[in-house]
C-alpha cells in the first residue's frame, strides 16, 4: 500500500516574485486580460467533454534523470475526470460526483490519500477555465508569447503547501490547456503536455465509474 501511494504521489506531483516568466513573454494590458477572460468563458461554456493523450515529465531532486509517463485524459462537465497512466505503469484515477477512486492495473482499488481531491480539481479547473472564477484559490498573471500563458500562484493553504506556482499554456484555437507546469516548493517540477485533443465527443460512463 505504501509503495502504491508513493508511486501515485510521484506520478501526480500539479513563490517566486517574477512567477518564472521569460523575457519573450509580454504581460497583457488590463484591456487584453478582460478580452481574454471573456473569450475563455465563452469558449469553455461550450465545452461538454474533452479527451486527449498526455505526456508527463517530472524532474526531481531525488533522481538524476527526469521520469516520463504517457497516458490518456477523459473529462466531462462539470467535474468528471478519468486520468489514466498507460506506460510505463498502468494506473487510473477517477473522479465522479466528488467521489474519487484509484484503480490499479490488476483491478485493485485504493482509497485516495488526502489532497487528491484538490489535485484533481486543479486539473479540471485547468481544462475548463473555471480557475478564473475561483479568485480565492489563485493570484493570476497573464502573458503572451506565441500563445497565452497564465501564471497561477496558490492562495489556498493546502495548495500553497505544495506548489510555488502553476503555469498554464493555452492553445490558441480553443483556449484549452495544451501544457501545464507544476512547480513544487521543494524544487521538483512536473510538466504535462496534451496532444490529440477531441472536444465534445460522447464519452462512455465506464470511464468515470468509481465502482
Amino acid at each position: 500500500m505504501r509503495k502504491i501511494l508513493f508511486i501515485l504521489f510521484f506520478c501526480l506531483a500539479f513563490v517566486l516574485p517574477d512567477y518564472g516568466q521569460t523575457k519573450e513573454q509580454k504581460p497583457l494590458s488590463n484591456n487584453e486580460i478582460v478580452a481574454l477572460q471573456t473569450s475563455m468563458q465563452q469558449t469553455t461554456s461550450k465545452l461538454k467533454s474533452l479527451q486527449a493523450d498526455f505526456v508527463q515529465t517530472k524532474t526531481s531532486t531525488l533522481f538524476a534523470e527526469p521520469t516520463k509517463q504517457n497516458g490518456k485524459l477523459y473529462f466531462r462537465q462539470p467535474s468528471d475526470l478519468c486520468w489514466q497512466y498507460t506506460t510505463p505503469n498502468k494506473l487510473s484515477i477517477v473522479m465522479h460526483n466528488e467521489e474519487i477512486m484509484v484503480k490499479t492495473a490488476k483491478g485493485g482499488k485504493i482509497i485516495p490519500p488526502k489532497g487528491m481531491h484538490e489535485l484533481l480539481a486543479l486539473i479540471c479547473n485547468a481544462i475548463n477555465g473555471n480557475f478564473l472564477e475561483k479568485k480565492y484559490l489563485f493570484d493570476i498573471q497573464y502573458y503572451k508569447e506565441k500563445n497565452y500563458i497564465l501564471y497561477l500562484r496558490p492562495k489556498q493553504k493546502r495548495l500553497k503547501n505544495m506548489y510555488q506556482n502553476i503555469v498554464i499554456y493555452l492553445e490558441s484555437q480553443n483556449l484549452t490547456a495544451e501544457k501545464v507546469i507544476l512547480k513544487e516548493l521543494n524544487g521538483d517540477e512536473t510538466t504535462i503536455v496534451f496532444n490529440n485533443k477531441k472536444l465534445n465527443e460522447p464519452l462512455s460512463d465506464t470511464y468515470f465509474s468509481t465502482k
